[in-house]
């Protein structure tokens, strides 16, 4: 991985961590804090969705860590697998796992994260419109 694990102010970047392979969002504070607060403190509030409701946030930036919040079975197979993973939190259904940031790609496959969305090149967009072409305004329904 070519790509630093620590943005300029020294703290992880989950956007940074993932090479913009999978779909980042931010927790709905983000939105509703003031700007002197945005600050240089974008990565405590980048999130990686994950199947089944899942989560995968900065838990700790000082000791490198990220947690997962997910359901028990998904949680056992992290926890098979990813040697450093150790439970924080459990529940009834949910828990909560830290692991390293080393370990995000590896994670973020057993958990299901959500990739980003490819944008089409102008040819694959173009070879779309025409393939549509041929039924573009036919009827959905053939007895109408």
């Amino acid at each position: 991985m070519t790509t630093s694990l620590i943005t300029q102010d020294s703290h992880i970047s989950l956007a940074n961590l993932s090479d913009g392979k999978y779909k980042i969002i931010l927790d709905e504070a983000w939105y509703h804090e003031q700007p002197k607060f945005k600050s240089g403190n974008r990565h405590w509030y980048e999130m990686i969705p994950c199947t089944n409701g899942g989560l995968i946030y900065l838990y700790c930036d000082k000791e490198r860590l990220l947690a997962l919040v997910t359901s028990q079975v998904i949680g056992k197979r992290v926890l098979r697998s990813v040697r450093k993973a150790k439970v924080r939190l459990k529940a009834r259904h949910e828990i909560e796992i830290l692991f390293p940031a080393e370990a995000l790609h590896q994670v973020a496959e057993i958990a299901g994260a959500r990739h980003k969305r490819q944008s089409l090149t102008y040819e694959q967009r173009a070879n779309l419109i025409e393939a549509g072409k041929a039924t573009q305004f036919l009827s959905k329904n053939p007895g109408v």
